[in-house]
C-alpha cells in the first residue's frame, strides 16, 4: 500500500469515528493535522459530514413519513460543503478543543457505522474520493478571467491559476492580491483579507475587505454591493473597503462614482479626489462623512508589489497598510492569525535607533531594546500584528501563531518592545497605532514561560521565524490583547 493510500484509509476511518462520536483526543489531533496539510482532505471531510447528515435526514424522513426530497438534495449540495471557510492553521488553545468537540458532538444519536460506510460508498460512486473538483476552475465559461496574482492564498487551499475563468460564486482571499477582468473590460484588484462574490457581468459583491475597481466606458454603471449600500462606478478608477467595525469607504481616484446607502435617500456622487465614509451604529441611520481620497489603502498595480516578503505558516500578507492596528476600529480584529504589511520605505535614520536585536540566531530577550542601528542607515519597515479575536477575550484560552517571513533584502534589526511608540518616520502615516500600552512581545505571560513569544533570525539575515502566543485573560486595557513587532530591512539601493 502506498503512503497516499494509507493516508486516504486513515482519513476515512477518522471521519467515520467523528460521525459515530468516537474520536479520541489523540485521533482528533491527527485529524486536524491531515486536514491542515491537505486542502483536498479538508474538502473530503466536509463532504463526508454533509452526506452523513443527509443520510440521517433520510432515516428520519423514512420513520416519520415526511418527504425525503430535501434530504436527497442535501446529499449533493456543493454550496454546503464550500460554506463557512476554515481559517488556515489558527491554533486556539486552552478550553477551546473541548468546547469545539462538544459543539460538533451534540447530545443526540449520531449516524452509526453503516451510515459512515454508506457515505464513503456514495462519495466514491460520485467520483469525490480525492478527486474533488475545484469549483474555482470548473467552469471554462466563467464571467471573469484571472489576469494576475501576487502570493495569493484562497479559502480551503483552492488554486486559481492565471488565465483561468471564475464562475458566478463566492470567494475568500486570505492573503495577497488577485486581479480579475470581466469580458466588458471591468477589472477588480482584490486584496486580502477579503470575501467577495462574482454576481453577473455588471455586478460584484464585497462582503468584507477592499478592492480597486477599474471601469472603462463599456462597463459604465458596474455595481458593487456591500453590507451598507451600493456603489456604482461611472468610470474609471475607484477604491472600496468595508468591514463590520469601520463600515464602508469609497475613494474615487479617476472619473465618478455614485453611492446609495441601504435604507437611506442620502445618495452621494463623488468625483476624482473625493471619498466618503458610511457608518452605522446599531440600528441608527447611516451617517456620511466626506473626505479626501487616499490611494495608500489600495494596491493600484500588482507589478508594484515585488518588494513584499514571502510568507509561510499562520501569517497572511496585506498588500496595503490597514487603517488601524488597534484592538478596536480595525478590519483585522477577528482574523485569528497574524498579518504583515509594509509601513515605510527608504527611511534614513536621523539618530541612532534603539532596537531589540540585530544578530542572527534566537533573540534572548524580547522585552527590552538592547542594541542600536546607526544614524544614517536607510531602512524599510514592516509590522507583524496578531490580535485575540473577540470570542476569546477575557477567557482562559490563548492563541498561537507560527510563521516564517523571507524578505527580499537582509534584516538589519527588529523591535519587539513597544513597537507602536517609535518615531513616526518609521510608521505608516495612514495607520492608527495603539500607543497607551505595550503591545510588543513577551518572554512570559503571568510569569509562565510556556507562553513566551520567540523570534529567530537566519544566518543570512533573509529569513525570520516567529512564535507568538496571546492570552485571552481579563485585562485592564484593550491593548493587552495584541502582539506586534517591527522588522527593519536594508533598503533597495538607489538606481
Amino acid at each position: 500500500m502506498s503512503p497516499e493510500d494509507a493516508e486516504r484509509n486513515e482519513l476515512l476511518q477518522l471521519c467515520g469515528k467523528v460521525s459515530d462520536n468516537q474520536l479520541t483526543n489523540v485521533e482528533q489531533e491527527r485529524l486536524e493535522t491531515l486536514l491542515k496539510n491537505n486542502p483536498r482532505s479538508l474538502q473530503f471531510y466536509r463532504r463526508f459530514m454533509m452526506v452523513c447528515s443527509g443520510l440521517e435526514q433520510l432515516g428520519v424522513a423514512a420513520t416519520s413519513g415526511d418527504s425525503p426530497d430535501a434530504a436527497v438534495e442535501h446529499l449533493f449540495d456543493d454550496s454546503i460543503a464550500a460554506e463557512a471557510p476554515v481559517r488556515r492553521s489558527a491554533k486556539i488553545r486552552g478550553k477551546s478543543r473541548t468546547q469545539q468537540r462538544s459543539r460538533q458532538s451534540p447530545d443526540r444519536r449520531r449516524p452509526g457505522l453503516f451510515t459512515a460506510m454508506t457515505a464513503a460508498a456514495l462519495l466514491a460512486a460520485a467520483g469525490l474520493w480525492f478527486g474533488l473538483r475545484d469549483h474555482v476552475t470548473s467552469d471554462p465559461g466563467g464571467l471573469v478571467v484571472v489576469v494576475s496574482e501576487f502570493r495569493t492564498v484562497w479559502s480551503d487551499g483552492f488554486s486559481v491559476p492565471e488565465s483561468r475563468r471564475l464562475p458566478i460564486g463566492k470567494y475568500v482571499l486570505h492573503s495577497g492580491a488577485s486581479q480579475l477582468r470581466f469580458d466588458n473590460g471591468v477589472e477588480l484588484l482584490v486584496q486580502a483579507p477579503s470575501v467577495f462574490s462574482v454576481d453577473s457581468e455588471m455586478q460584484a459583491t464585497l462582503e468584507t475587505g477592499s478592492l480597486t475597481l477599474y471601469v472603462p466606458e463599456a462597463g459604465s454603471g458596474f455595481r458593487v454591493e456591500t453590507p451598507l449600500g451600493t456603489v456604482i462606478d461611472r468610470g474609471t478608477r475607484i477604491g472600496i473597503m468595508t468591514d463590520d467595525e469601520s463600515g464602508l469607504e469609497v475613494h474615487v481616484f479617476e472619473g465618478r462614482a455614485e453611492t446609495a446607502p441601504r435604507n437611506s435617500s442620502a445618495n452621494e456622487t463623488l468625483v476624482a479626489g473625493q471619498a466618503a465614509a458610511f457608518r452605522q451604529e446599531n440600528d441608527q441611520p447611516i451617517t456620511v462623512t466626506r473626505m479626501i481620497s487616499n490611494q495608500s489603502y489600495f494596491a493600484d498595480s500588482i507589478d508594484r508589489l515585488k518588494d513584499l516578503p514571502q510568507i509561510e505558516g499562520d501569517l497572511e500578507l496585506l498588500v496595503s497598510p490597514p487603517r488601524s492596528v488597534r484592538r478596536i476600529a480595525s478590519e483585522l480584529v477577528d482574523l485569528g492569525h497574524a498579518t504583515i504589511f509594509a509601513e515605510r520605505q527608504a527611511v534614513v535614520l536621523e539618530h541612532d535607533l534603539k532596537v531589540t536585536w540585530t544578530q542572527p540566531g534566537p533573540c534572548p530577550e524580547l522585552t527590552r531594546r538592547n542594541e542600536f542601528l546607526s544614524a544614517g542607515t536607510q531602512v524599510d519597515t514592516f509590522l507583524v500584528h496578531l490580535t485575540v479575536p473577540r470570542s476569546l477575550r477575557r477567557s482562559d484560552q490563548h492563541l498561537t501563531a507560527d510563521g516564517t517571513i523571507t524578505f527580499p533584502r537582509p534584516v538589519l534589526a527588529f523591535v519587539t518592545h513597544e513597537p507602536g511608540k517609535m518615531s513616526p518616520e518609521l510608521l505608516s502615516p495612514h495607520t492608527d497605532y495603539p500607543s497607551d500600552r505595550n503591545t510588543g512581545l513577551e518572554d512570559s505571560i503571568d510569569e509562565n514561560t510556556d507562553f513566551a513569544d520567540r523570534i529567530t533570525l537566519s544566518e543570512d539575515r533573509m529569513r525570520l521565524t516567529f512564535h507568538l502566543n496571546l492570552h485571552g485573560r481579563p485585562a485592564a486595557s484593550q491593548e493587552d490583547f495584541i502582539d506586534q513587532f517591527r522588522v527593519l530591512i536594508q533598503s533597495e539601493p538607489a538606481k
